[in-house]
């Protein structure tokens, strides 16, 4: 393959990690390597968090499961969509241990009702935080509408004794608590900075679409997490610095034809500077630096090895619980090669145990699928292996 690439201007080679397995990514790391320096490398994590909480430390569920067996105590869990990136068992076993559970979720998901005490929370779109990307740059969200819930952060502050108030001083405390995290403080100005706003200029106050009507007295609302304001006072386009830039229209363009406007020429860099800040740097600058790690290996295992078949409409417990969405989600899929499923003495279209339970879909044959492996929609459990039998 990488004599194939070798001809290309601009190599890049592209891996995820949406099989759970060691094998794409050192074989991308091997091939990049192969084109030399002018080659690119892109890795792309499982989730938008995943980056960031690899950042933050911790042992894995395995052994938080672990401690917790040996040692029952109380539980919190946040936005638990558990049942999606773990084994059932797994859950089980945690929820088993706990000699209380504390749910701070914005939806009721499936482990809603096995808690003892459920505090409803902001969703994502009416929380601000930190995303880390695939390549190491912070980059600060905000609130996309207001909300009479607070997100859980500022529920769980002064039940463990923290008192901050705001995100900036949350950030802070993370930036000396997780000095690997410290950048992300950078990555867009606080809520003290210039006011931007988050209206157009011609939304004024007795013409907006949602004011018909009616005209609300006083200040708008505040909010204490950024330098967004609810109202069309502030900063507007190019005036905000990118982090908070919400648009880059101009009279007679609309948002599409004006996007060309935020960059320095069509397909250009932003101007102002890419929002965000880089954490990972090659040398001496940068909050981690990069450098030649160990290599990854696959943990061996018997039976067959799992393989999520990915459906963009079910990824998640939110994506089911939106009709708009589990409508167009895909029916559930199991593949097997035909060499695997002969051996097992199972045909098109039988019913299978996995590792006891019934499968939630009837056996498809397709040669495509790996020797060895199970290719099965919904698996969260990556790299897993599970035993396979024919129903009786």
């Amino acid at each position: 393959m990488a004599e194939a690439l070798a001809a290309a201007e601009a190599p890049v080679v592209i891996a995820g990690a949406g099989l759970g397995l060691a094998g794409p990514a050192e074989a991308a790391a091997a091939i990049a390597a192969a084109l030399g320096a002018r080659a690119r490398i892109a890795l792309f994590p499982p989730e938008a968090g995943s980056l960031g909480l690899a950042l933050l430390g911790g042992t894995g569920l395995e052994r938080a499961v672990a401690e917790l067996e040996a040692e029952p105590r109380p539980v919190i869990l946040l936005d638990a969509s558990l049942p999606d990136r773990a084994p059932a068992e797994l859950v089980e076993r945690l929820m088993a241990a706990a000699t209380e559970v504390m749910l701070l979720d914005w939806l009721d998901g499936p482990l809603a009702p096995q808690a003892d005490l459920l505090l409803p929370v902001t969703a994502p779109a009416e929380t601000s935080g930190t995303y880390i990307n695939h390549e190491g740059r912070a980059q600060r969200f905000f609130t996309g509408r207001p909300s009479e819930l607070v997100p859980a952060w500022r529920l769980l502050a002064p039940l463990c004794g923290a008192t901050e108030t705001t995100l900036d001083e949350i950030l802070a405390a993370l930036a000396h608590d997780c000095p690997d995290l410290a950048a992300v403080c950078d990555a867009a100005p606080g809520a003290g900075a210039t006011p931007v706003a988050r209206l157009p200029a011609r939304a004024s106050g007795r013409t907006a679409f949602d004011l018909a009507g009616r005209v609300p007295e006083g200040q708008p609302r505040a909010d204490a997490e950024s330098a967004l304001v609810w109202s069309m006072e502030g900063a507007q386009g190019l005036e905000a610095p990118p982090a908070l830039r919400t648009r880059t229209d101009r009279p007679g363009l609309h948002s599409a034809s004006s996007a060309w406007l935020g960059t320095e020429g069509v397909g250009g860099p932003v101007r102002g500077g890419d929002p965000g800040v880089h954490l990972f740097a090659e040398g001496g600058s940068g909050a981690i630096h990069a450098g030649r790690g160990t290599p990854l290996e696959d943990l061996p295992g018997e039976g067959f090895r799992l393989l999520p078949l990915h459906d963009p409409f079910s990824a998640s417990s939110a994506d089911r619980a939106s009709p708009p969405l589990a409508e167009r989600a895909s029916a559930p899929r199991l593949l097997l090669h035909p060499e695997d499923a002969a051996a097992l003495g199972a045909a098109e279209g039988a019913r299978l145990l996995i590792d006891g339970i019934a499968a939630p879909a009837p056996l498809s044959l397709d040669p495509s699928v790996p020797r060895g492996h199970l290719a099965l929609s919904g698996a969260r459990s990556h790299a897993r292996f599970v035993t396979l039998e024919v129903a009786r």
